[in-house]
């Protein structure tokens, strides 16, 4: 039997989908709508992940073919060994991380897709990052992990990544993916032992977010985290050589009426960082980097966020860490003890400089830094030489791995 919902504080939220057979002018409607969208998308591409990597959504702070031995609906698969997986090959292996991201929409279209890698190496890049998991637990490509399609989570006209990874590999360069980690609804959803209950209950414990109120994977859950990192696995698998971990955190608003159930003798730092050097040693197993994304003003602020990592974010990082770097990213400005930015998007180079000295020793592993892809949306414009620039800037600082990023496609300059 599943069990019940209960809202916290919160109205509105739709309830588990149930199967109707929907009528076929309906599914016709819906193939015109999506065509349509995808096509739109192209042109005005939105903020992606709710403005890099979903930092607002009140956070405070700032997206395979079935693996043998998998378990019935709802329940963690067997455990993959290094055999099930494809290895990368050492060429795969990229030495200095030179990525730019390319958001969803744009993937969606193949003849602007094609476009937009060709010359890459040209411009020094040597690799791009999409996502293949969202913050709604949306998977986006086609996955045939069973429980993400018991659950409907892998969308309609998912992409082959291993295709997707084959068409790089044409043009020199390899696959980096992105996908969200404990934020995910559709997984929270799937199975009654995965996620976050009400205190008392065994009601689905909800985040309360403005306008919204989602359930959450529970990092205490062994099948929930079994769950991330065969996902990530099976990225490798058709051809990944990094899986980039977003949301690696406990839910906002969760220090009170969230019940994690077993926590294993654990606190949230301490499961956060033991969840990380799992996931990060799975696929070091398998010839792959595990990363995982922390957005810079996290580190810098003055006091840790106790609700999301249970102490300071920098205990929970890895060998190899994504910094978050990007001017929007500290919005109105930023000051703390560390760190003070009152025109962030003002000088990139200089932000990214203040930023890296402020926090740089705060990340242990390998640095790999999201920085500034483009133009910004709402007026703010950037010469390809300031974008450019940043790279310098990097290397003057003794880093030389990076990923590009901009929210609009139109706003590129990378390649300039």
């Amino acid at each position: 039997m599943s069990r019940p919902h209960k809202i916290r504080r919160s109205v509105g939220l739709r309830g588990r989908r149930y199967k109707a057979r929907p009528h076929p002018l309906f599914v016709l409607f819906v193939i015109v709508a999506l065509g349509g969208l995808i096509y739109l998308g192209t042109l005005i591409y939105p903020p992606v992940h709710s403005a890099i990597m979903n930092w607002e959504a009140g956070r405070g702070v700032v997206q395979q073919p079935q693996l043998p031995g998998g378990g019935g609906a709802g329940e963690p698969e067997a455990p993959v060994t290094e055999q099930q997986v494809v290895t990368t090959s050492p060429a795969a292996r990229v030495g200095n991380l030179r990525a730019v991201y390319a958001p969803p929409a744009l993937l969606a279209d193949r003849a602007a897709f094609s476009a937009f890698i060709s010359g890459l190496t040209d411009a020094g890049l040597n690799a791009v990052m999409v996502d293949i998991k969202n913050a709604d637990g949306q998977v986006l490509f086609a996955s045939d992990n069973r429980n993400a399609n018991d659950w409907e989570a892998v969308v309609p006209g998912a992409f082959d990544l291993g295709e997707l990874s084959e068409q790089l590999a044409g043009e020199g360069l390899s696959l980096v993916v992105r996908m969200s980690a404990f934020r995910d609804e559709i997984a929270a959803r799937g199975n009654n032992d995965y996620y976050v209950m009400f205190e008392g209950t065994e009601m689905r414990w909800l985040d309360n977010l403005p306008g919204v109120g989602r359930p959450w994977l529970n990092p205490h859950s062994e099948g929930a985290r079994a769950y991330l990192t065969e996902l990530a696995l099976e990225a490798v698998g058709l051809g990944a050589v990094m899986v980039v971990l977003d949301d690696v955190q406990f839910p906002p608003n969760s220090l009170v009426q969230a019940d994690f159930g077993d926590t294993g003798g654990l606190g949230r730092n301490a499961r956060l960082a033991a969840f990380a050097e799992e996931f990060t040693g799975a696929l070091a197993a398998v010839g792959a980097r595990g990363a995982i994304y922390m957005p810079a003003i996290n580190l810098a602020s003055d006091e840790p966020n106790v609700t999301f990592f249970g102490g300071s974010p920098a205990e929970i990082l890895s060998e190899y860490t994504v910094l978050g770097a990007l001017p929007f990213q500290f919005p109105f400005g930023f000051e703390s003890e560390s760190l003070q930015l009152p025109n962030p998007t003002e000088d990139l180079s200089a932000t990214l400089t203040q930023v890296i000295r402020a926090v740089g020793g705060q990340v242990l592993g390998s640095t790999i830094v999201l920085i500034q892809g483009g133009s910004l949306p709402g007026g703010v414009q950037y010469t390809d030489a300031q974008i450019r620039g940043q790279v310098e800037t990097l290397a003057g600082l003794g880093i030389n791995e990076f990923i590009f990023y901009a929210t609009y496609v139109g706003h590129y300059q990378v390649g300039g």
